[in-house]
């Protein structure tokens, strides 16, 4: 396996969990042929166990991406247990749907627990 600056360091693994299907677009080069009437979504349970299990199987870096990440219902949960490991996280958006509060959770993921401890605490 070859790493790049795209998929982590040789120091560690990535794991690419496609969410969903479901985008808000229906672009021709879409290889994943995503689409608002794609149904198909990984269950959360399952991606919370395969994103918890990263530290043990040496894998530093997790992507997220679908379809449209940002429409995956427990996109929050997913987000809080990425940071709460400290995973090098992409998350591979159109960018479309993205609001002030989707802005609020990626920055979160980026910043250290303690700081965010003092953060929330000023």
């Amino acid at each position: 396996m070859e790493f790049s600056s795209e998929t982590g360091n040789a120091d560690s693994g990535t794991l690419m969990l496609h969410l969903l299907g479901r985008c808000n677009l229906t672009c021709r080069h879409c290889y994943m042929n995503g689409g608002p009437t794609r149904e198909d979504r990984l269950p959360a349970d399952l991606v919370i166990r395969a994103i918890s299990e990263c530290s043990q199987l040496g894998i530093g870096a997790l992507y997220l991406t679908g379809g449209e990440p940002v429409l995956y219902r427990e996109i929050e949960e997913v987000l809080r247990t990425a940071a709460s490991l400290r995973l090098q996280l992409t998350v591979c958006t159109n960018g479309t749907l993205l609001t002030e509060r989707h802005a609020a959770w990626l920055s979160r993921c980026g910043r250290d627990p303690a700081e965010e401890t003092q953060h929330s605490i000023r």
